[in-house]
């Protein structure tokens, strides 16, 4: 009976393990990451603009439709729509690198990056790395404890992300920072993995989540049973949820979808 009740236990436990085990290839699902691409297309053209006012979310919604060709159309002067939130006044002085390399700020760079902290000031350091030093405080950021969680997902996210954009932006940054980053890869790893436990695939944070592998380039690592979650989710308007308790689509859950799909074809393209 022991015997019997510990297999039982190990097929339980093994069962587990698997569904969250890695994809023999994240593209097999190429043609359902397209379908869904060509769906927040047409989510995005539709979408009342005028009434999103994230200066951010704009800007990189407009990065990805020129970074990855999407026949996306937005409205002529998509950037200058009515006012932004406050909480964008830091970065949108400083985010339209993305679309312009050879954008330079007219606010006082050094000044605000001295005044920033965690998150913001690593992603503020990533976007114009060949003009700001690497310090201490970028360093205690990527160095941070995580434990799986919600909160986690999207802080790995953003940690990846910056890692994400200097090597995008810098071509020549500098080994010894990057190899920082990387030194962090098998912690955040096992974080995400472990709140994948808890939180589904295609809400916001879900999808920050399963951001955060292609960041790190590392696409084959992506928890399959999260990734069929994310692409096999269907609403009627094409976006998707902020979470679980809310059946309407969000802006910046339809973003980073958008964001995740569009990675994943030009990596299996």
């Amino acid at each position: 009976m022991r015997k019997i009740k510990f297999l039982c236990l190990l097929f339980i436990s093994l069962s587990y393990q698997l569904s969250f085990s890695q994809n023999p290839s994240v593209c097999d699902y190429l043609e359902k990451a397209q379908q869904v691409q060509t769906r927040l297309v047409q989510y995005f053209e539709k979408y009342p603009h005028d009434q999103h006012k994230s200066y951010n979310q704009r800007l990189l919604l407009l990065q990805l439709a020129q970074k990855h060709h999407l026949p996306l159309k937005l409205p002529k002067n998509y950037l200058a729509l009515d006012k932004i939130y406050d909480e964008d006044t830091l970065y949108h002085k400083y985010f339209e690198r993305l679309i312009n390399p050879k954008f330079k700020p007219k606010s006082n760079l050094q000044k605000d990056y001295i005044n920033s902290h965690g998150i913001d000031h690593l992603l503020l350091w990533s976007l114009y790395s060949d003009k700001l030093a690497w310090d201490k405080e970028c360093e205690n950021t990527i160095n941070q404890e995580v434990i799986g969680n919600e909160y986690n997902l999207r802080a790995i996210c953003h940690y990846a992300l910056a890692y994400y954009w200097v090597k995008s932006l810098n071509p020549k940054a500098q080994a010894t920072t990057l190899q920082a980053f990387e030194n962090q890869f098998e912690k955040w790893e096992k974080a995400l993995y472990e709140g994948f436990k808890y939180v589904k695939g295609f809400t916001d944070s879900g999808i920050e989540g399963l951001l955060a592998f292609v960041f790190m380039g590392k696409f084959q690592q992506i928890p399959q049973k999260s990734l069929e979650e994310f692409l096999y989710y269907e609403s009627p308007d094409g976006g998707y949820p902020w979470d679980t308790e809310k059946n309407t689509s969000n802006f910046h859950a339809s973003l980073i979808a958008l964001w995740l799909v569009s990675e994943m074809i030009e990596f299996c393209s």
